[in-house]
């Protein structure tokens, strides 16, 4: 197990040794912690709202369930007393298909466990019949009845036709449909709008299993909107052609617990000045993005960082937490990006960034990357962005992340950020394009508020990392141009006392491996490592794919770099 620096050993024995307490919070069941836990991080072990509640028979259920784990364990999955035929892959897929003469409810339960034995189990109730769904298909009509043989023609209709406190799934058949929305404008609401449903009936928008549909907006709209609404789950959707100013491909506004998971939304192109992005939650709380893809959502005009993949309001949030786990961004200005920093907490957790400007611009205080990469970006890691406000000067955690060749700089702060102590730990933040010189940016691993002498008045932890340039002198700034410190200097300072600068003998960094062996230098020993790859794993390459089945690609595991 990876013990964290000074925080003890996460492997507790929660179930056998009775040492957690099981209790039902937010909508998903966890285990008390009794170690202590990083700063910011709640929870180490999350099995995350929703359940499958409800199937069809003759149609494949094709339910995936969410876990996340703090330290990347890999999960096992597994089911109790099940229906016969039913069974779960190992990246948490429920797999059925029930016939007629399995109408009725089960009721069954499903157990996540870690490498280290513990576990979450939790019982729910499935109902198999063809009540509580509706159909779209390219072929069909609004004027029918959205059943399987007269199915809708939009799936604004479908949506339209959902009642209060009536939770539905709805089927969108293969094929792509050209649907202009301008919602919450114009005297026209939003679909689900204040139709409050419920974790045992939410509402499901998907893709028919086996399936691919797509929402092309024709740049005359946004795409699929949760607007002042509750337990939604968007699933195997994909949204291109965006074009709608402050909008989104996918947008999550004054909501709670909605789950968006294994989608794609790509070239969304609009105007930066009315931040361009592919997904954007604003104003809601308990918000999970998961196996997500964000790609080339952004102002092809510009290079300003108003344009991003993934983008984050966390002013007016409610008090709960956004979680973006196992999402790939790619081809964007900014990759993951918070706007306007709040009292909520943007958690990303297994992320990919690759060739953005500014990968990950985290700016708000109590957030955290954990466990993600920036590959052949600018700047890698930034607590800098965000708006100016009473939420942008406290402190951030970057921790277990690996840099690659961002010839801007590796990890970059702005002074606000530098209050409160902020932490980098762990992380591998590598160049080899050239040795850092002294100029603003010039391939620096590290730097910070490089236009204020007193940088060096704030506290900041730092320790455990991998760092590796052409040349030791220079790699830091830690304040203005007077400020410039080498490896040893950084050192002497009282800064990353137990890291290394070396080659963390990455097995394939150009083609995108960056598995390390188990004697790279990134292996500190007792558990204790750097970088987003545990070093003796192997891991699939970081490239410029979708993620998921959406797009043919094999699921993946929810551990490691999740991706291929």
């Amino acid at each position: 197990m990876v013990e964290e620096p000074g925080q003890g050993d996460f492997a507790l024995k929660l179930l056998s040794a009775f040492a957690g307490c099981l209790f039902l919070c937010a909508g998903f069941l966890h285990f008390a912690q009794a170690a202590p836990l990083p700063p910011y991080i709640e929870d180490d072990f999350i099995l995350f709202w929703p359940d499958p509640m409800r199937a069809y028979p003759g149609i494949p259920l094709d339910f995936r369930f969410v876990a996340y784990e703090i330290n990347n364990e890999t999960l096992a999955w597994q089911l109790v007393n099940a229906p016969a035929g039913m069974s779960i892959s190992q990246d948490g897929t429920v797999e059925w298909v029930p016939s007629d003469s399995d109408v009725g409810t089960y009721t069954l339960s499903v157990r996540v466990s870690r490498e280290s034995g513990d576990f979450i189990e939790r019982s729910w109730t499935i109902t198999v019949g063809a009540d509580d769904f509706l159909f779209v298909a390219t072929t069909g009509s609004d004027t029918w009845s959205g059943t399987i043989n007269a199915p809708f023609k939009t799936i604004e209709k479908a949506m339209r036709s959902i009642n209060y406190g009536d939770g539905k799934t709805i089927y969108v058949r293969d094929g792509t449909y050209h649907e202009h929305y301008n919602w919450e404008t114009g005297g026209v609401i939003s679909p689900l709008r204040n139709k409050n449903f419920t974790a045992q009936d939410p509402v499901e928008i998907r893709s028919f299993p086996g399936e691919k549909a797509v929402l092309d907006c024709d740049f005359m709209g946004h795409g699929l909107m949760i607007h002042i609404s509750n337990h939604v789950i968007i699933d195997n959707i994909e949204v291109q052609n965006a074009m709608a100013g402050e909008r989104g491909g996918i947008q999550v506004d004054a909501s709670h617990h909605v789950m968006v998971r294994d989608c794609v939304v790509h070239d969304s192109h609009w105007s930066y000045t009315m931040n361009c992005t592919g997904y954007i939650v604003q104003s809601s709380t308990e918000i999970v993005i998961d196996r997500a893809t964000g790609y080339n959502n952004r102002d092809l005009y510009s290079t300003h960082h108003n344009s991003s993949n993934f983008l984050v309001y966390l002013d007016n949030q409610p008090q709960g937490n956004i979680y973006i786990l196992n999402s790939r961004s790619y081809d964007s200005i900014c990759g993951f990006k918070v706007k306007h920093a709040g009292p909520g907490k943007l958690i990303v957790h297994n992320c990919q960034s690759i060739g953005e400007k500014k990968p990950f611009a985290i700016g708000s205080s109590s957030s955290s990357v954990r466990y993600s990469i920036a590959y052949h970006g600018t700047t890698g890691l930034q607590a800098a962005v965000s708006d100016p406000n009473a939420y942008s000067c406290g402190s951030v955690l970057f921790e277990h992340n690996t840099i690659v060749n961002a010839p801007g700089t590796g990890v970059y702060f702005d002074s606000g950020y530098l209050q409160n102590g902020s932490i980098i730990r762990n992380n591998i933040i590598y160049n080899d394009i050239a040795a850092a010189g002294t100029g603003e940016s010039d391939n620096r691993l590290m730097g910070f508020w490089i236009y204020d002498s007193s940088a060096t008045q704030y506290s900041l932890y730092s320790d455990y990392n991998v760092f590796y340039g052409l040349s030791a002198n220079n790699i830091i700034r830690w304040g203005n141009i007077n400020y410039n410190y080498s490896f040893s200097r950084w050192q002497s300072a009282g800064k990353d006392n137990n890291s290394y600068f070396g080659q963390p003998m990455f097995a394939d960094e150009p083609n995108g491996n960056l598995s390390v062996p188990l004697y790279s230098p990134a292996n500190f020993g007792s558990g204790q490592f750097a970088g987003s790859c545990v070093p003796g794993r192997s891991y699939p390459v970081v490239k410029k794919e979708p993620l998921g089945t959406i797009q043919g690609i094999p699921p993946v595991p929810p551990s490691g770099l999740t991706i291929q």
